[in-house]
């Protein structure tokens, strides 16, 4: 708590201010986020005890902070030094449940009132973690305590390996709400590969920049990035802010979903720099209503390969 604190003081007003952004795992929140969107920011009780969610398939992304019960119970049946170890065990159980207690991704009430925990002191002083929630990752600090416990158990050989042996069953377990095995897809590696032996320089900028449909935090882009080599304007997490520079700025708010705007013309944003202008929504009926406006602005595109469409410019 006092390093909090101290953390808070020795931030600049407007630094402050301004790191908001890099905790908000979605956009639009004016105070204290909804601690009950999708994917949830706060650990459930039954979830970090038990881990089984459902697979999160609008965004995408699988948020299942556990303890490992099979890790959690040997440890405080084996560990020696548990005392030492607890702290940190019960610091990130308390901060990655979040300021109220959860059960089945809903509040826990009694009298009509959430029941309030720790964490809830963050939002007192206004710190960063408070706008964005992402308390689960606090889980984390609860597996190195846990991790301590273990390594100074005390037990034979062969009880350390069937805790470990009984434990990595219990995490295959929980990993598998999604499905085994986990579910892939395609990657245009060869049209990647073909933008990277063009001769002409460029980089590439992807369209839209936000959508409920994109992968968070833009992995394939980034692993495009890797093999085609060039420059990109989707970075890999995308802020807020509207890019600075006009032509950019029109091409994100015109291709966002339920514009009407038409968006810049290709020759504009080759005097930009760019090279390669992709569309790579998943197949929705929002990627067809932009394709369908994009070929009216600029054509058919030039290529297409595994979801991936490319305009040359």
């Amino acid at each position: 708590a006092l390093g909090l604190l101290g953390a808070r003081a020795a931030l600049a007003p407007g630094d402050f201010a301004a790191d908001r952004d890099v905790f908000r795992p979605n956009y639009g929140y004016d105070g204290w986020p909804d601690l009950w969107s999708q994917p949830l920011p706060v650990a459930d009780l039954d979830t970090l005890l038990w881990g089984t969610v459902e697979p999160q398939v609008r965004t995408l992304v699988v948020h299942q902070p556990y303890l490992g019960m099979a890790l959690l119970v040997g440890a405080l049946a084996l560990g020696r030094d548990r005392r030492a170890w607890l702290f940190p065990v019960l610091a990130g159980v308390l901060l990655a449940l979040g300021p109220v207690l959860a059960w089945q991704e809903a509040p826990v009430t009694v009298g009509g009132h959430a029941l309030a925990l720790p964490a809830v002191a963050l939002r007192w002083i206004d710190f960063p973690l408070a706008h964005g929630g992402q308390y689960y990752r606090a889980a984390l600090l609860a597996h190195l305590g846990l991790a301590g416990m273990v390594a100074t158990a005390r037990a034979p050989r062969w009880g350390l390996a069937a805790l470990a042996l009984v434990g990595g069953l219990d995490a295959v377990r929980s990993l598998s709400s999604p499905g085994l095995p986990w579910p892939t897809v395609p990657l245009p590696v060869a049209a990647w590969q073909q933008w990277a032996d063009d001769p002409t320089p460029g980089a590439v900028v992807h369209v839209p920049q936000f959508s409920e449909h994109l992968t968070p935090n833009h992995p394939v882009r980034l692993a495009g990035r890797v093999v085609h080599g060039r420059n990109m304007a989707a970075m890999p997490r995308s802020t807020p802010v509207p890019p600075r520079v006009t032509e950019l700025h029109l091409l994100h708010r015109c291709t966002a979903r339920g514009a009407s705007c038409a968006p810049p013309p290709l020759a504009h944003l080759a005097d930009l720099g760019f090279r390669f202008v992709a569309l790579d929504l998943a197949e929705t009926p929002e990627r067809v209503t932009l394709r369908r406006r994009l070929v009216t602005a600029w054509g058919p595109p030039d290529g297409a390969a595994a979801g991936l469409e490319w305009w040359s410019l």
